[in-house]
């Protein structure tokens, strides 16, 4: 589990439901006052190899990820991403919104609201992304930010 400082005690209730057996990851980025006692964030990046070769999904249909929606039009559900879906639908936005290398996109919904698939993988390289880390923040917050304009 990944977790956020700022919802430590939804963090540790939901580990505790599991019996404790599972491993967390905290993000601590100042949100929240309450540590996880868990590995840091980057302290798991840096647990990585550099060395490792990527391995390339065997087939174009295979999953890239598992989304829910929290069922805003009725009930909760459920839809997988296949890599040429994503990819398809990445590479149509750039192209029909004109994305190039000046485009900042502002994540206006939840990154995680369909992933953001469509966007983010279809301008990653060629474009900057600024992102407010909850509601309620300000742009200020994009300052320290080497990825935000201004």
């Amino acid at each position: 589990m990944i977790a956020d400082r700022e919802f430590a005690p939804l963090a540790r209730a939901a580990r505790g439901e599991l019996g404790g057996q599972i491993p967390v990851v905290e993000i601590d980025d100042g949100s929240g006052d309450t540590a996880l006692d868990a590995t840091e964030y980057e302290a798991f990046l840096a647990e990585g190899d550099p060395a490792a070769s990527w391995v390339p999904p065997a087939d174009e249909w295979s999953p890239i990820t598992l989304n829910y929606t929290s069922g805003t039009t009725g009930n909760p559900k459920g839809v997988v991403y296949h890599h040429r879906g994503a990819y398809l639908n990445a590479l149509g936005n750039a192209i029909t919104f004109g994305l190039d290398r000046h485009s900042v996109y502002l994540w206006t919904l939840p990154m995680f609201h369909c992933n953001g698939w469509d966007l983010y993988l279809g301008g990653d390289c060629r474009r900057r992304h600024a992102c407010l880390p909850a509601a309620g923040r300000s742009g200020a917050d994009l300052r320290g930010d080497r990825r935000a304009p201004g």
